[in-house]
């Protein structure tokens, strides 16, 4: 599922990062700074005995200063707990109180279609038999996707296979 910049702009907004982190770290008493947005933790990533992971509320992003791990809201639950980015986005959303948008199905499909677009098996599949994996010729597969036949060639065309 695809979401907008502005559905992920208002769930950083609405949570602190360091609401989001500090489930997972103990913010250091002395060096983190809380009315300014400022903490500081031991890295969640990797091992260390003196606090060199920053969380910064202002910019909405951490860094680790020892591992170099860096990023915001959605990569640190995406890396720290594993979650998918969809698992990540329906929490954070959850925590903010941001209501989920509606899925649509349709264009999920033309998501996966443009993606299967760009897979080496489909290229080669086009490139030696002149069709896709299910038999369409280049024609009908652009059409099923919902890509323009022009655009499909241009594509076609940028990538270098031949028909």
């Amino acid at each position: 599922m695809r979401f907008s910049d502005g559905f992920l702009d208002e769930i950083r907004q609405r949570l602190p990062i360091s609401q989001v982190v500090g489930e997972h770290v103990i913010w250091d008493k002395r060096k983190s700074q809380p009315n300014r947005g400022d903490f500081w933790a031991c890295c969640p990533f990797h091992g260390e005995k003196t606090p060199s992971f920053h969380a910064d509320d202002r910019k909405g992003i951490y860094h680790c200063f020892g591992c170099q791990k860096t990023g915001d809201h959605f990569r640190f639950l995406t890396e720290k707990a594993g979650m998918s980015f969809l698992e990540a986005v329906e929490k954070l959303a959850g925590m903010a109180g941001v209501p989920m948008p509606a899925r649509d199905e349709r264009e999920e499909a033309r998501e996966e279609a443009r993606r299967s677009l760009q897979t080496p098996e489909v290229a080669r599949r086009m490139e030696i038999e002149g069709t896709d994996t299910v038999g369409n010729t280049p024609q009908e597969f652009a059409k099923e996707v919902k890509v323009e036949y022009d655009k499909w060639l241009a594509l076609v065309k940028k990538t270098g296979m031949k028909f």
